[in-house]
């Protein structure tokens, strides 16, 4: 069985919460339906130019698997990729060995939430170490 098509039940109060604030659809028994994929994207690369491209597609056809619609599919590829973009423009300018740069996705329940995160090197022994940057944004599926 694809676990995208698994039904999750969630308590009672919990579900009642879901509902009123999600507007969830019922199961015909009063309860709400609790329907998210339980599947993760993560791929990472060294930050050059040239993997932004493939990180860009590569979360752009995740999205389109959990159902995306165009309109968000056109959106997530140009913020990722600018996010991505930001990386690799940051490397080139403080003349930083390329560390790298990591995409991950998952899916809940009526958006997809994306992290674009890079992994840069420590610029000399004695430099206090950075924590790396973490970019988190969520995007409406419909």
């Amino acid at each position: 069985m694809d676990r995208r098509d698994e039904r999750v039940e969630a308590p009672a109060e919990v579900a009642a919460i879901s509902a009123s604030s999600h507007g969830a659809a019922t199961n015909g028994y009063g309860r709400p339906e609790v329907n998210y994929s339980l599947q993760r994207f993560s791929e990472t690369r060294a930050a050059h130019a040239i993997n932004v491209p493939a990180l860009r597609r590569a979360v752009v056809a995740f999205a389109d698997v959990q159902g995306a619609t165009p309109m968000a599919l056109g959106s997530i590829g140009q913020a990722v990729g600018e996010a991505l973009n930001r990386i690799v423009i940051r490397v080139a300018r403080d003349d930083l060995a390329p560390g790298s740069m990591t995409v991950a996705a998952h899916r809940e329940l009526a958006h997809l939430a994306v992290a674009v995160i890079d992994e840069l090197p420590v610029i000399a022994a004695d430099t206090p170490a950075r924590p790396d940057t973490i970019v988190l944004m969520g995007f409406a599926l419909s």
